[in-house]
């Protein structure tokens, strides 16, 4: 594989968000937030927003460095809030990975809508396993889709490029992720290891990494975090993967396996923000 030269690299994201009234009691967005998949919202600066089944999902820019990423995240989430409330002013946006919804909720067109188009899983290299609408009931689900940009020569190999990103982002995040966000409904779902979508926008090779939860944009902090676990995901890239076995990584977020995530982050230096490891783990396995 050629080298990825950093410099050209961007990161951007298309996050999820909740709605949930003054009760705490989740609401669907359809209907008070304009903007669909098709044509969304403009909200200035490069940011959209738009209706994603009974969520908000934003877009931002593509970003090159850890200070915008995480201004444009915030920027993102403010105006769509704000907007929002125009026609919604007891609804409030938050970082969750799922949530259950009453029936009264899911009576829109959008809300019976799943999956606008096909993701792929890179260890199958087949389509990524979706629930059928019986399975889901009045669950929904909400997620942190981290967008690597970045130019590549006419030829050139794509699919290298994604199986080594996507692997190296379940070693670096994926895997994390699992410690950070404890929500094992939308994983039911969801979120499988290695999960993405990749297009070219002109020179620009885009590939979309799906696994993470939307509790993962939960503050700048964890932004931040992913941000940086992303940059060493190109890394490891750019160094060579080809001597990594990846099974491991698939495995701990397919399953779930807490333990396993804990001591494979303990291992490979991937330190967790103290506030999300168990309270056991700080006077053990990160003491």
């Amino acid at each position: 594989m050629k080298y990825i030269n950093l410099e050209n690299v961007t990161i951007g994201s298309d996050p999820e968000y909740a709605a949930i009234d003054s009760n705490g009691i989740p609401r669907s967005v359809a209907g008070f937030l304009p903007g669909t998949k098709k044509k969304p919202f403009d909200l200035e600066d490069g940011v959209s927003c738009q209706v994603d089944n009974v969520g908000a999902e934003c877009c931002i820019p593509p970003c090159k460095s850890e200070m915008e990423f995480v201004r444009n995240m915030v920027i993102a989430k403010v105006r769509t809030k704000k907007k929002l409330q125009e026609l919604a002013p007891d609804y409030t946006l938050i970082s969750a990975s799922s949530l259950r919804y009453a029936d009264s909720e899911l009576q829109s067109d959008e809300a019976r809508l799943f999956g606008c188009e096909p993701s792929y899983c890179v260890y199958t290299a087949n389509v990524s396993p979706r629930p059928t609408p019986e399975q889901v009931g009045n669950l929904r689900s909400f997620g942190f889709h981290i967008h690597i940009g970045f130019p590549i020569e006419e030829g050139e190999n794509q699919i290298e490029y994604v199986n080594a990103i996507i692997k190296a982002m379940d070693y670096q995040i994926g895997v994390a992720s699992i410690v950070i966000d404890r929500d094992t409904d939308r994983r039911s779902i969801y979120g499988n290891a290695g999960d993405l979508r990749f297009r070219m926008i002109k020179n620009i090779l885009v590939i979309e990494y799906r696994t993470l939860g939307g509790f993962m944009h939960s503050n700048t902090e964890l932004i931040a975090f992913v941000y940086r676990q992303t940059l060493k995901a190109i890394d490891m890239v750019n160094i060579g993967i080809d001597d990594i076995n990846f099974i491991q990584c698939q495995e701990i977020i397919d399953n779930g396996d807490l333990d396993a995530a804990l001591a494979f982050c303990k291992k490979r230096n991937i330190e967790i923000p103290q506030q999300y490891l168990p309270v056991t783990e700080l006077t053990s396995i990160y003491a």
